[in-house]
């Protein structure tokens, strides 16, 4: 169902939100870990979950069908990213909490994008791969029809994917 699937979805971000954050501290301030205090780092854990998954759910992240991901939706959750962690740099000023420099942010904004797109990708063809191989068992002998789509749009790119998962 389209519910289970959002709390899926928000669980596996929420996840990788989690593991980006404590990646990037771990491999980048790993000497300095003491110099951070506990309250600052609970802080801006406390802030980034919640506040990444609100965002995915305004712009849009989860209305995708996940079989459908390709090109533009990467570069959207590209986008979604860097506001993530524009958000926390302006949090962490606000709030007074150290920012743990610049790099520390590509950092995280690096390994956030590439788990993100991966597991987006992976989901994709896992999904694919069902549809299929469940479409290849129910068809023993089918003959396929070459077509042409006119237009050129989001409906039709949604259309030439569906056509080929179906194998119709």
């Amino acid at each position: 169902s389209s519910k289970k699937r959002l709390l899926i979805l928000i669980l596996i971000d929420s996840i990788l939100f989690f593991l980006s954050l404590k990646l990037s501290f771990y491999f980048f301030l790993n000497d300095q870990l003491i110099l951070i205090s506990l309250k600052n780092y609970l802080i801006l854990f406390i802030f980034f979950i919640p506040f990444g998954v609100v965002l995915f759910l305004i712009t849009g992240q989860y209305q995708a069908l996940t079989r459908f991901v390709g090109s533009n939706s990467i570069y959207r959750l590209v986008l979604r990213n860097i506001l993530l962690i524009s958000a926390s740099l302006i949090f962490c000023e606000i709030v007074g909490i150290q920012s743990f420099g610049f790099r520390f942010w590509i950092l995280v904004f690096l390994l956030l994008t590439f788990s993100n797109t991966g597991m987006r990708l992976i989901l994709r063809d896992l999904i694919r791969i069902n549809i299929i191989e469940g479409n290849n068992k129910s068809k023993k002998n089918s003959s396929k029809v070459r077509i042409a789509i006119y237009g050129a749009g989001n409906a039709g790119d949604q259309l030439a994917e569906a056509l080929k998962l179906s194998n119709k």
